[in-house]
């Protein structure tokens, strides 16, 4: 599995599309991811600003 900006659920998708049953899904998905992301960020200039 590949690290770093998705590229392996980038290329799941690519073979298989989404459709109408799961898309609401994954839109969902990533959001979430989205928010814990930024979160590590807020988490880590927090840390910085502490030392």
């Amino acid at each position: 599995m590949k690290v770093g900006h998705g590229a392996d659920v980038k290329a799941l998708l690519r073979r298989h599309k989404p459709d109408a049953q799961w898309s609401p899904d994954l839109a969902s998905v990533r959001s979430t991811v989205q928010l814990e992301r930024i979160a590590g960020y807020c988490a880590a200039v927090n840390e910085a600003t502490r030392a």
